[in-house]
């Protein structure tokens, strides 16, 4: 029994040495593309590290070793100890056409240090036509047989999971529909694993004409199967990318690698990273913190700074700019540091009503972020008037922090918050749907695919009462 206890021992080492890994689904065209900006957003940050030792001269520390050690391990396969160019993601694709996949498979082969699995692609022959319903009843059940195969694939070469992070836009059919299916099937199979979704909210001024059907079909059924839901709405991605890169034509491509930069930074290594054993559950911490309350899970990021390469090299950061900038941000309900209203405090907000929050958490990184206090945080986002008075102060702010810069910047700040915002942005797709559902407009492109009048009135039920949860926190 010594021999089989000691080998229990050094099994049970080995994995908690591994860290916890992210299994990412990428779902649909826009999930394909920002799960490739993603995981180059994690290359170009191991990089920028490697590259500023270099630099600098200095000698490679056992905190860098722990930080580079825990991020390949949470998002790659490494079959070579130590080498980018064996590593594999951690992720799954599936699109109903085969070409995004195809390319951004390319691309990240291309790079030279990371790759996608061959065999982590299930791709179908033909498109969803931005029908919900086709998407989840029919695309999502045809694709999921080979689908939950390479699931369970990724999830076994899995040490310690983590859980899963679902990228997908509310705008199409596949994305929002098959990405639903695929939501709810892996919340059935893997009920004990984390699951939050990444979604794209598209344009307001409207990329599909059923756009308000898919993004409230889709938030009613992903509150229900997700732990958490982070938002990313298109025009304040757009607006962040012209105001901070100074772009007059912003395209897609921007604003996926805004939102790989944005989920990077909260899903690095934090906290201390003084080994790899000492890293938590990078997706469980958002979901346990942010969203112990199953009614309210819509998450908003905002994330300090951002700036354009050339641009990168001569800005200077202090900590109390950036928490200050961040505090107003939040006040505001504002996406970017540009041209906020300074007059806004918290008095005025929580009068309003409208950025009532329910809890947030800080991720610090960078220069000096070890030897900030509570203090310098808590004055500026730890705000009585906008939380709800029941709930205890402890529960409001968690904070994790590094001492290790993230992509090149000296000092980087990122706020995830469960507050109001999110449930305004569902309010006005909610209002667009049922002008449309009202005058009946494209209902029976729903119905040939078993989506009754029914389906629809319990989904603009459940997505009312989100809206109602968070305007009466």
């Amino acid at each position: 029994m010594h021999w089989l206890q000691a080998c229990g021992r050094l099994l049970y080492q080995r994995s908690f040495k591994a860290g916890m890994s992210i299994v990412t689904l990428q779902l649909g065209q826009c999930g394909n593309q920002v799960g490739h900006a993603f995981f180059s957003s994690i290359i170009e940050d191991l990089a920028s590290g490697d590259c500023r030792r270099a630099t600098s001269g200095r000698a490679v520390t056992e905190t860098d070793d722990a930080y580079s050690e825990v991020s390949r391990n949470r998002f790659f396969h490494c079959t070579e100890a130590g080498q980018q160019q064996a590593m594999r993601a951690r992720a799954v694709l599936c699109d109903a056409e085969e070409k995004v996949v195809a390319m951004v498979t390319e691309d990240a082969a291309k790079s030279g240090c990371w790759a996608y699995a061959n065999n982590a692609k299930v791709c179908l022959k033909r498109g969803s036509g931005n029908n919900w319903a086709q998407g989840y009843r029919h695309h999502g059940p045809k694709c999921w047989p080979n689908l939950s195969e390479i699931v369970r694939r990724q999830a076994e070469a899995s040490d310690r999971l983590d859980g899963f992070l679902a990228l997908m836009s509310l705008a199409g059919g596949t994305g929002s529909g098959l990405g639903t299916f695929v939501c709810e099937q892996v919340r059935d199979e893997y009920p004990q694993a984390n699951l939050i979704s990444g979604l794209v909210w598209p344009h307001s001024r409207g990329e599909v004409s059923v756009q308000a059907y898919n993004s409230v079909l889709t938030t009613a059924h992903l509150t229900a199967a997700c732990d958490a839901l982070l938002l990313f709405e298109n025009d304040r991605l757009q607006d962040a990318c012209e105001r901070r890169l100074g772009l007059a034509r912003v395209d897609v491509g921007h604003l996926n690698a805004m939102i790989g930069h944005q989920l990077g930074a909260i899903l690095q290594p934090a906290c201390g990273v003084q080994s790899a054993a000492a890293q938590g559950p990078a997706l469980g911490g958002i979901a346990a913190s942010l969203c112990p309350h199953p009614d309210l899970r819509l998450l908003q990021l905002r994330c300090l700074p951002y700036a354009s390469e050339r641009a990168k090299e001569f800005s200077g950061f202090a900590w109390p700019g950036l928490l200050r900038h961040l505090r107003q941000m939040l006040l505001a309900g504002a996406a970017v540091e540009e041209g906020l209203d300074w007059r806004q405090d918290a008095a005025l907000t929580a009068a309003s009503g409208r950025q009532r929050c329910f809890a947030s958490r800080l991720w610090l990184r960078g220069l000096g972020a070890d030897s900030l206090c509570p203090a310098d945080w808590e004055q500026h986002l730890l705000l009585p008037e906008l939380h709800p008075a029941w709930l205890p102060q402890s529960d409001r702010l968690t904070v994790c922090r590094t001492g290790r810069p993230y992509r090149g910047y000296e000092r980087a700040c990122a706020l995830v918050s469960n507050c109001a915002t999110g449930a305004d942005t569902l309010d006005r797709s909610i209002a667009r749907a049922w002008s449309m559902f009202a005058a009946k407009a494209f209902v029976h492109q729903y119905a040939r695919f078993g989506l009754e009048e029914a389906a629809f009135l319990d989904c603009f039920a459940a997505a009312e009462q989100t809206v109602f949860n968070y305007r009466n926190l």
